[in-house]
């Protein structure tokens, strides 16, 4: 069955990103050369040095700050810098949905790639990425390595995001999967998941990020070969699972003393909406 996208709703989105997406100092993604800070007699920063960081000057929040900076990376999701790959993966994805019916043939007349599928099935799985998540923040936080303990920290704050996220969208969208299973297809979780996950770990350690890409590619092939998503569900996952994964490094990684402005839509009672706007320093 083919998918029609709910054009109207789109397009109001897009239009509400625009208007809350002034927070460009907060969320900017580098840092451009300011004065040297008097009261820590520290040097001036600058996006070279930024990129050069040593693991032991990285940023680890605090575990008890995890709830608070959930809702703070929400508001992040709108920030200017996830509007470009919005844009791209929404036209990639109504792209995709040309081939849909085609894909379902392919794939659903017999199994192609049976270890593939299967693989990619239990690799990507929310609980097994929940289970790894809570592994590796649990251990982070017992050794002295901020690098890993702030990649642990944007890890598990991704996984509760793009969760919360991806299971509003299966719901609310209804699209019926390939197998006919159930109606839970659009956007896959698993690629969502996956994708998050590379682009976190690729943040913190850019040698991972070719290896880690192309896992997460082969988790969205896996599962157009187990039919349980159309390619359209698949690249809408990918395209969810980036930006939630680039929101929480970023989110993670601001330095203290930055003002940080937040934009998040609020729908009053009269059925109006308004911009709630706060500055914390």
């Amino acid at each position: 069955m083919r998918f029609k996208f709910p054009v109207r709703p789109l397009t109001l989105l897009t239009y509400l990103w625009i208007a809350v997406n002034f927070n460009a100092y907060a969320q900017q993604s580098s840092v451009e050369e300011v004065p040297e800070d008097n009261q820590n007699n520290r040097p001036a920063v600058t996006t070279t040095q930024k990129q050069q960081t040593p693991a032991d000057e990285w940023i680890s929040p605090e575990l008890g700050s995890f709830p608070k900076q959930i809702l703070t990376n929400f508001g992040g999701l709108f920030a200017r810098q996830n509007l470009p790959p919005l844009v791209v993966g929404s036209v990639a994805t109504g792209l995709a949905t040309s081939v849909d019916d085609e894909l379902e043939d392919f794939f659903g007349s017999k199994r192609r790639a049976e270890a593939l599928g299967d693989t990619g099935h239990i690799l990507a799985n929310g609980g097994t990425i929940g289970a790894i998540t809570g592994v590796l923040l649990f251990s982070a936080y017992k050794t002295e390595n901020h690098k890993f303990r702030s990649m642990s920290y944007s890890l598990a704050q991704g996984f509760v995001l793009d969760m919360v996220l991806t299971q509003s969208l299966k719901v609310v969208i209804s699209r019926e999967r390939p197998s006919g299973e159930d109606d839970h297809a659009f956007p896959s979780g698993h690629t969502s998941e996956a994708v998050m996950v590379s682009r976190v770990i690729s943040s913190y350690y850019p040698r991972a990020r070719v290896p880690s890409y192309i896992i997460a590619g082969l988790i969205g092939i896996s599962r157009l070969e187990k039919s349980k998503h159309h390619l359209s569900d698949v690249v809408a996952g990918a395209t969810l699972g980036y930006i939630v994964g680039a929101t929480v490094v970023r989110g993670t990684q601001k330095r203290a003393g930055h003002p940080q402005i937040s934009c998040m839509p609020l729908i009053l009672a009269d059925g109006g909406f308004a911009i709630s706007t706060r500055v914390s320093f």
